[in-house]
């Protein structure tokens, strides 16, 4: 009986690290996967780095998404290893949630009652709108008011830029994908569904062969963070196929669902004990540019703030 040879990856990515690692191991025989999370504590040890440097001289494979720093940054690690280097996209899409964004400058960001915040909820506190008014600030022509509705569109457009300095495009993917299932979790969370799609291809360009999946007997990694609802009224918008649960669950909370009532509640006590000056949208890219163009949304977002982009 012929032993098949091992094949060794190592794998450099964000918070989707978990992801592309289960995936791998399981999608291919034999395959001795390795890898560093670049958003870790210690990453940028001398000890990471030396472990990681062995790794990818060993590596038959290096999988990596643009982001990383030093020895992680995709760039040098494509110089260094040009036959074996394979850069995919971080995947990140707003259009199943075109309200997500992130409260706070990258290094101070909100983180309750979720990481995510809502522009409709966050609008209405700024402007003294009550809980109670807010809850039904969920709605699409309040969605349309706050320009959210160009989302899929505009974080389209952002994948299309980032897409062209990586080796396998993704933004034709998601949107097939999430036409038709629901593709992420949260905007920069892809699904497990999504994800062994996308890993499918990397795999089939750089010729390694890998069996069926049941993706129904595994648990999403990133399902244990924090998971936003398609809203009814955004998938019916779009047109849709699937419905998702209208709740909120977020993980820190030991995977608490919360209602449009819990969640409003919740992030109007956090803000309510901020610095009004710490209430400005810093992220995501393409939604700061949309609501700098429009003066009534001034309150949203920083003037002072430079161009960012998310890796």
């Amino acid at each position: 009986m012929i032993k098949r040879p091992m094949v060794r990856f190592y794998v450099i990515a964000n918070c989707q690290f978990e992801s592309i690692t289960l995936l791998l191991r399981h999608m291919v025989a034999d395959a001795v996967v390795d890898g560093m999370d670049v958003t870790s504590r210690g990453v940028d040890e001398e000890a990471a780095s030396n472990e990681a440097n062995r790794h990818m001289e060993e590596a038959d494979f290096i999988i990596i998404q643009p982001g990383g720093k030093g020895i992680f940054d995709d760039r040098l690690v494509r110089q260094r290893f040009p036959g074996k280097a394979l850069v995919i996209a971080g995947l990140f899409f707003r259009g199943l949630h075109p309200d997500c964004c992130y409260v706070g400058a990258f290094e101070d960001r909100f983180q309750n009652p979720s990481l995510y915040h809502s522009v409709a909820v966050l609008d209405a506190y700024v402007r003294g709108v009550s809980e109670k008014a807010a809850v039904q600030s969920f709605n699409i022509e309040n969605f349309e008011r706050l320009g959210l509705l160009g989302a899929w569109v505009s974080s389209l457009d952002e994948m299309r830029r980032r897409d062209r300095a990586i080796d396998l495009p993704a933004a034709a993917f998601v949107e097939e994908y999430c036409r038709e299932f629901c593709g992420f979790l949260s905007m920069n969370h892809p699904g497990l569904g999504l994800m062994h799609q996308y890993i499918a291809a990397a795999l089939r360009q750089i010729g390694v062969s890998f069996r069926p999946m049941n993706l129904a007997a595994m648990a999403d990694p990133l399902a244990a963070q924090d998971v936003l609802p398609v809203h009814d009224f955004i998938a019916e918008h779009y047109g849709l196929p699937y419905r998702t649960t209208q709740h909120w669950m977020i993980g820190h909370l030991g995977k608490k669902y919360l209602t449009r009532e819990d969640y409003v509640r919740r992030c109007y006590e956090a803000y309510r004990k901020a610095d009004p000056a710490r209430l400005k949208i810093h992220s995501p890219v393409d939604l700061v540019a949309a609501l700098r163009a429009q003066p009534c949304f001034a309150h949203l977002v920083d003037p002072q703030q430079p161009e960012i982009r998310e890796a």
